[in-house]
């Protein structure tokens, strides 16, 4: 035991790190099985820019409404997990909780640096690295953290926390090292790809020069005559930001006043939000997902008065005891950006947003607890802790699936319009839940009328009752439209229930290339303009283009391959380009019924190539039995081998039976009957069916002349 505790001593980091890691993946080994959620579909499942790693160029910089879009590092991180497992959610999910013990181990050192400073050093330097063991494993724990490390789309604010916490302890290690200058390019560093990360780095420069005032030098003016360069080099990581918001499109990410909001009614609600965010950090209960909207109370007033008293308090304890009043100030600060000044209008609060302020209410409980108590604080961490990973496990518990997390929200925050209309889209896809799923949908759209999203999904469940109400949801798809008229999905679903409308041809091409204008990368609205093109309008050169650029964005569409080989084939000089996309649908889908038909249209063709045209045409068959011509060609093909003369008169009898207008089959059925013993008689009916269907069939006329009786 004495040795034990003498290892313990020795290597009391390591072991702290290694407890630290087993903690973290014991809370959240539950969450792998998490599905892909809310943005994780516009994240990771429809975004074209995760499909290869070069050219790099698209990967560092998605379309304007991906939830990465403006932000390169979460990207590219998103990519090389794509490029590692494609879809599946596990990879996502390790990486998000290798990130968040990555900056569980920052905070850790950040703490153990604060405990060696002279302002702690005296008072709390017995035990110390285990009281910042029990600061880091209460954040790690903290249930409130699932918000960042369960929901994959949130790795932004995990990897822009990571790189927040390391430029801060880098800083730290800077002050007492006898090398500086290296962990300050490093902090500097850090910074930066923080700053390519999520917009809230930009408080990070201010936060450091916070730290050295505050902790180190004494005051802003010393922080700043002593350190200017460093501070300088910190500060000009913004231009990286600058960058990237004046070439990201931030309103596609609901970073607007849309909504009914204004400026002063957003700033309201946030004083409701900040208040919130202290209670749940405090008493995580009850947790949400997703709070889309936050209504302002009645009483707004007095969140507004509860709000001023809390930054009076910080800046007051700032100034008096700057080494305390630090964690309230930085706070706030981490806050500012979503809580004043960037107005998210789709999602004005997010639990998510507190993974790097409770860093600093942890922090400050720690250096409190351990004033007050000594090394005893380190086991009302412990305790804390564990209960927080306890809710910890059983939050992520609530993430399991689609329904239980939808299902949770909704009943935890019934006014929130978006959780009605996602619990509806899992509803959807469960038998037997049709009518439930529109209940909801239809709640989504008493709490908020002009919901695009909820429009459009409804108008698709409308569309799969029996027999479909097309009418229904025709108006819900024009007032989603009407209400977001940038909505691709919209106008794409729009203008594919017109093409199934009489005389709506034009409409139905009108929307769909609306669709294709705000979404150039959705391989199936070229595709659907192409159907619309080839089939409707018959323009058949226009609809090759949207074929081949369906392709160029999805290289694997089989229904593209196929179709784009139906208008090639008839070209003979393109026929050779057919026969390429016909093989590859059927590559891609061996089920693709009509791309074994024509792959057997163009062997037959020539007599060397029989045998695979067979071999297509049995294909298709199998796929499709009810394809007239391929059953008059594969009795075609039949009925010139020696001996299977037999096989081919069933292929021939059917196709009759399914197109009895069907004029070749009629010829090669009358031609073989002639040579059946005893089935003469029925051969010449047909071949006079031949000439009834096509009077200048001169080889039917000239058997019909030969072996009629006189």
């Amino acid at each position: 035991m004495e040795r034990l505790f003498a290892f313990a001593q020795r290597h009391r980091t390591l072991l702290a790190s290694v407890t630290l890691a087993l903690a973290a993946a014991a809370a959240y080994v539950n969450s792998f099985a998490v599905p892909a959620l809310l943005d994780d579909r516009i994240t990771i499942l429809d975004n074209p820019t995760l499909r290869q790693l070069w050219p790099l160029g698209p990967v560092l910089f998605p379309p304007g409404e991906v939830f990465s879009a403006g932000r390169p590092l979460l990207n590219l991180s998103f990519a090389l997990n794509y490029a590692a497992h494609g879809e599946a959610v596990g990879g996502y999910h390790l990486v998000n909780l290798l990130l968040h013990l990555g900056a569980g181990l920052a905070l850790f050192g950040i703490m153990r640096r604060l405990l060696a400073l002279p302002i702690w050093k005296e008072r709390l330097s017995a035990g110390g690295t285990w009281l910042a063991w029990g600061v880091a494993l209460l954040w790690l724990l903290h249930p409130l953290q699932t918000a960042a490390v369960t929901y994959i789309s949130q790795r932004a604010e995990v990897l822009m926390g990571l790189c927040y916490l390391l430029t801060i302890y880098c800083f730290l290690r800077s002050v007492t090292s006898a090398t500086p200058r290296r962990w300050r390019l490093l902090a500097v560093a850090t910074c930066s790809l923080g700053m390519l990360s999520k917009e809230v780095m930009a408080t990070a420069p201010v936060a450091v020069w916070l730290f050295d005032a505050s902790l180190v030098a004494g005051s802003w003016r010393a922080a700043w005559q002593q350190r200017w360069r460093f501070h300088a080099a910190l500060a000009s990581t913004w231009l990286i930001l600058a960058a990237l918001l004046a070439t990201s499109q931030l309103t596609q990410r609901g970073i607007n006043f849309e909504g009914g909001f204004t400026a002063w009614s957003y700033a309201l609600t946030e004083c409701q939000v900040v208040l919130r965010y202290l209670r749940l950090a405090v008493w995580p209960h009850p947790l949400i997902f997703d709070y889309n909207v936050v209504p302002l109370e009645p009483h707004v007033g007095l969140y507004v008065a509860g709000l001023i008293a809390v930054v009076a308090a910080a800046v007051w304890s700032w100034r008096r005891w700057p080494a305390w009043g630090l964690w309230g100030i930085w706070f706030l600060l981490v806050l500012s950006p979503t809580s004043s000044v960037v107005p998210v209008a789709g999602q004005p609060m997010a639990e998510s947003r507190l993974y790097v302020p409770l860093a600093a209410l942890a922090i400050l409980g720690g250096l409190g607890l351990g004033a007050v108590w000594g090394r005893r604080s380190v086991w009302v961490l412990v305790a804390l802790a564990l209960l927080g990973g306890g809710f910890t496990v059983r939050r992520n518990h609530d993430f399991r699936s689609e329904l239980s997390i939808w299902t949770d929200t909704v009943a935890k925050y019934p006014r929130n319009p978006r959780a009605h209309e996602h619990l509806a889209s899992t509803l959807a896809t469960m038998p037997g839940r049709w009518a439930d799923a529109r209940r909801h949908f239809e709640t989504a759209l008493q709490l908020k009328a002009d919901f695009a999203e909820a429009h459009v999904n409804l108008a698709n469940l409308l569309l799969k009752a029996e027999p479909p109400l097309e009418k229904e949801a025709l108006a819900h798809y024009e007032a989603a439209v009407q209400s977001k008229p940038n909505h691709a999905v919209a106008h794409h679903d729009l203008g594919c229930l017109l093409s199934r409308m009489p005389g709506r041809a034009a409409d139905a091409l009108a929307h769909l290339e609306i669709a294709a204008r705000l979404k150039p990368y959705q391989a199936e609205t070229h595709f659907e303009l192409g159907n619309v093109l080839a089939y409707l309008l018959h323009r058949p050169a226009d609809a090759i283009r949207c074929y081949e650029e369906a392709l160029k964005w999805q290289p694997d569409f089989p229904e593209a391959h196929c179709r784009l080989g139906n208008l090639l084939a008839p070209d003979p000089a393109r026929r050779g380009e057919a026969e390429k996309h016909y093989l590859a649908a059927v590559r891609l889908d061996p089920n693709q019924a009509d791309a074994h038909h024509q792959l057997g249209n163009i062997y037959i063709a020539q007599q060397e190539r029989w045998p695979e045209a067979a071999k297509h045409y049995e294909a298709a068959l199998r796929l499709q039995p009810d394809l007239a011509p391929a059953h008059n060609n594969l009795g075609t093909i039949l009925v010139r081998q020696p001996g299977r003369a037999a096989e081919a008169l069933p292929h021939f009898e059917t196709a009759l039976r399914l197109e009895p207008n069907f004029a070749r089959a009629h010829f090669n059925l009358g031609l073989l009957l002639l040579q059946t013993p005893g089935r003469s008689i029925e051969g010449l009916a047909h071949l006079r069916e031949t000439l009834r269907l096509m009077p200048d069939h001169a080889m039917a006329r000239q058997l019909l002349e030969k072996y009629q009786p006189k």
